[in-house]
């Protein structure tokens, strides 16, 4: 939970003038309409330790849920450089000019009238705009950096994991983070090689630091993946873009030498 030292504020509608008494070091202003809450449970993404970030004078378009997205965590799962991480998402409205713009508001206008519309008309100025705009719903990802536990306090891994390698419904969503059931074949340890037997934790971390012939670290989604659907064109297709087609009865050795050369499973096969 973050917020737990006192409210923060989730929302705000600049549409909506309220008044807020010790604003501009206590003169006062029209603040917009805030929602603030406590002990609030984050949203969680992945995150490299890169953003974007809207610039001003940049177009921009809504993300498939209609909104403006301004401030997004970078990130991809299992791309190797990635971490989940825990955020806040900020809410609120922004004007948007009719070039795709954000225009953006002189927020003292707001602050000493609360007019929103003519904070908005004295950005526009600023900026050198004329035209129309409209009111459109945006939001802000933000990094949770205040309040943080001190780490004797966090979370055990049986929260988020139990033992036998699965992933379970604890806080963290993983079913909206990229993760799969692994299949039966991963389970077993047969999907690339033969069976083995161990701990799970000791083959998690012996895969998570092994290399493969060319120096490359074995990745996430060689395991965390489904079992794969088909090949990506015709065997006679496929094999002629590396060498000439070759013939052979052990296909389990023909996978694990392709394997231990370093492929990636999607250069042969397809995974729906």
């Amino acid at each position: 939970e973050f917020g737990k030292g006192g409210a923060t504020e989730m929302s705000r509608d600049w549409r909506i003038p309220t008044w807020n008494p010790s604003f501009c070091s206590g003169q006062g202003g029209f603040v917009g309409d805030e929602v603030k809450e406590s002990n609030v449970t984050p949203e969680y993404t992945w995150f490299d330790g890169t953003s974007y970030v809207y610039n001003l004078g940049e177009t921009i378009q809504p993300g498939a849920d209609g909104i403006y997205h301004m401030a997004v965590a970078n990130g991809k799962a299992f791309d190797g450089k990635s971490k989940i991480v825990p955020i806040k998402r900020h809410k609120t409205v922004m004007p948007l000019h009719e070039s795709g713009q954000i225009i953006p508001p002189v927020i003292m206008e707001m602050f000493m009238t609360g007019d929103f519309d003519q904070a908005v008309q004295a950005g526009m100025a600023e900026q050198g705009m004329t035209g129309s705009y409209q009111i459109v719903d945006a939001d802000a990802e933000m990094l949770i950096t205040h309040g943080v536990e001190p780490k004797e306090m966090a979370p055990t891994c049986t929260e988020c994991h139990n033992m036998n390698g699965t992933t379970t419904n604890g806080m963290i969503p993983f079913d909206k983070l990229g993760y799969r059931v692994m299949p039966a074949k991963v389970k077993s340890c047969t999907l690339c090689h033969e069976r083995e037997s161990s701990s799970w934790q000791s083959i998690h971390d012996r895969h998570a630091k092994d290399e493969d012939s060319r120096g490359n670290l074995v990745s996430c989604n060689g395991c965390h993946t489904p079992e794969p659907s088909g090949l990506v064109k015709p065997t006679s297709d496929l094999c002629n873009d590396c060498h000439s087609l070759k013939s052979a009865s052990d296909l389990q050795k023909v996978h694990k030498t392709h394997v231990e050369r370093g492929y990636t499973c999607t250069k042969c096969h397809t995974f729906n």
